[in-house]
């Protein structure tokens, strides 16, 4: 017979939680026979909030080491459909333990899911299932501190919207998300805004982005970048491109060479302080991207120019 696994409610942090949030700095999710928890009960420091009229979630806090238990009677549980913002109010979060425990299966939106957790520092969701979701867009937002995340395996066919899905993760250096569906995605404005640590591209250079309407900002401020190397990106669709490399100041190259725009689409600023651009690989068709060449070639040019007054200003 399998275990029952409890519901955690949408908002539960919000709504139905009596921890202390602003507080918490280790969160634990596990079954009421954890010795962690029972050792506190005999400390007379266990608190009891029976947040389900059936009894089935108990929490438990623990004030010297800021760690909440999460518990219930089988340890599993189980995610609602609309999970947006869940660990948002628990923004202080550095660490969350069995993770693993939660069923994912049902979920739709994992909108702002772990917004701005930004002392959270290493993520494993491997055991997550991500089959039925429609929309990340902000999911790891603002997570400043995070340098490892796991997300190996995941399932993102039905996944329609990225927006800002990693923007600002300013400490990651490094994504496993190249094997991703992403054929369904149609807004990847800003998904990896901020990323101040990654120095290439290769985790995203095969994703299918045949349907994306938008990629404004997808790169930009991404300072350590040097190679976007992004040959599988289909851009037939896309409408806007706008500030899609903006402020990599440390990128040299990019290889679009999928690339692909009879939308003409909005390339405002697209290369816009790319101070260190010297190569840019475009499809060998020249009508298939003459706007991107062009705006390619003003850059390169401008930075060219201003080497060559670098140098002229070194010799007076």
């Amino acid at each position: 017979m399998q275990e029952k696994r409890v519901q955690l409610y949408p908002g539960f942090f919000v709504d139905h939680s009596s921890l202390p949030k602003s507080e918490i700095q280790h969160l634990v999710f596990t079954d009421i026979e954890d010795p962690r928890c029972r050792s506190l009960e005999k400390e007379e420091v266990f608190n009891v909030f029976d947040t389900d009229d059936e009894g089935g979630i108990f929490e438990c806090y623990d004030v010297t080491s800021k760690t909440a238990y999460i518990c219930s009677e089988s340890g599993l549980f189980e995610m609602p459909a609309g999970s947006q913002f869940w660990f948002e109010p628990v923004r202080q979060v550095e660490t969350i333990e069995g993770l693993d425990r939660i069923d994912t299966n049902q979920v739709k939106s994992m909108e702002g899911m772990f917004y701005d957790c930004n002392k959270l520092k290493d993520l494993d969701l491997t055991h997550w299932s991500t089959g039925k979701v429609e929309n990340m867009s902000r999911m790891f937002a603002e997570c400043s501190s995070l340098t490892r995340l796991n997300l190996n395996g995941w399932n993102v066919e039905n996944v329609t919207d990225m927006f800002q899905m990693f923007s600002n993760c300013s400490s990651l250096k490094a994504l496993s998300v190249d094997a991703w569906n992403t054929a369904n995605v149609s807004e990847m404005s800003q998904t990896f805004h901020g990323c101040r640590s990654i120095t290439d591209t290769s985790f995203c250079s095969w994703w299918n982005t045949e349907n994306v309407l938008s990629m404004d900002h997808m790169f930009s401020a991404c300072i350590s970048l040097k190679e976007a190397c992004l040959p599988g990106f289909d851009t037939s669709k896309v409408v806007s491109m706008r500030n899609m490399f903006r402020s990599c100041v440390a990128l040299e190259r990019i290889n679009l060479s999928g690339a692909s725009t009879p939308q003409s689409p909005d390339l405002d600023s697209i290369f816009k302080n790319c101070v260190s651009l010297k190569e840019f690989i475009l499809p060998r068709h020249p009508m298939q991207a003459r706007s991107l060449k062009k705006a390619a070639k003003e850059r390169i040019q401008k930075n060219q120019e201003r080497q060559a007054s670098k140098k002229e200003d070194k010799n007076l």
